[in-house]
């Protein structure tokens, strides 16, 4: 098949998934590039335009990973591209999308940034609806990006394009872990980490999805348990709010509670608190 290929499907066999897709025997179209066009010729022909369809629904049911990209990718993408990617989990599952290549055609010229423009806009699930959380365009690749809940949705608006405009590649998880690598995750918090210096007396912690935001409406825990002579010694490298976020951290040592609210941005904090166990918040 041919890289200008396109892959039919009638409207009564609608894409419902991508392993829908792949029941279909469309996989190979899909991840070769090519267009899904749901329409018959006979449509298109009416329209006078190439309708192709990269509506995309990604349960976590059918798969804990994976990775999506705009259509044709590498190749541009065509113009007036529309396409949307939902994102469905299950219970604890938090959605985080990782970018690895991101390049959309950008004139420079626009007066609000991102608006009527190619780009990429991040929906989460709130209050029974879809509220946009940001949107991306131009050639800067996105940081992470990581859902309140179970369901994200990407939606991607290729307006104009280019040759040299070939789109945007991520991967995505499924995950409880809130993209937290490091510590040992306590199954009876939402979000709640603990450091043994019997397993490690040295390591690095982090909020939910750095260096991405952490996404709102998140309390974590971290415990760090020393034996009963050592010391917990934290270096902050970077301590920085989210935009427009209302964020306190609380540090206890015992009974004892401090509060610590940072300005926006603030480098370099350190403490060493003399006590063999810590929770910061």
């Amino acid at each position: 098949m041919g890289q200008r290929a396109k892959c039919h499907a009638h409207q009564a066999t609608p894409l419902k998934s991508f392993s829908y897709v792949s029941s279909l025997g469309l996989e190979q179209c899909v991840r070769a590039g090519m267009f899904v066009d749901m329409t018959s010729h006979t449509e298109t022909e009416k329209r006078g335009t190439f309708a192709s369809s990269c509506d995309l629904t990604l349960s976590s049911d059918a798969m804990k990973n994976g990775s999506v990209a705009s259509p044709g990718y590498p190749n541009p993408y065509p113009p007036r591209s529309h396409c949307r990617y939902d994102f469905q989990g299950r219970g604890k599952e938090r959605v985080q999308i990782v970018f690895s290549d991101f390049n959309l055609y950008y004139s420079g010229d626009n007066g609000k940034e991102c608006d009527n423009i190619d780009s990429l806009v991040a929906y989460v699930h709130i209050d029974g609806r879809m509220e946009k959380i940001d949107s991306f365009c131009g050639t800067t690749v996105p940081k992470p990006l990581m859902s309140n809940g179970p369901r994200l949705m990407l939606e991607f608006r290729g307006i104009y394009s280019s040759r040299y405009s070939k789109g945007f590649k991520a991967t995505y998880s499924f995950t409880e872990n809130f993209g937290v690598t490091s510590g040992q995750q306590l199954p009876e918090y939402p979000c709640a980490f603990v450091f043994k210096s019997n397993d490690t007396r040295n390591g690095t912690f982090s909020s939910p999805n750095y260096p991405g935001f952490y996404p709102r409406d998140t309390e974590c825990h971290y415990f760090f348990h020393g034996k009963k002579d050592e010391k917990v010694h934290l270096a902050f490298h970077l301590l920085r709010r989210g935009r427009g976020a209302a964020v306190s951290t609380s540090i206890y040592t015992g009974h004892q509670r401090l509060l610590y609210e940072p300005a926006d941005v603030m480098e370099e904090v350190y403490l060493s608190i003399v006590a063999p166990w810590l929770l910061w918040c």
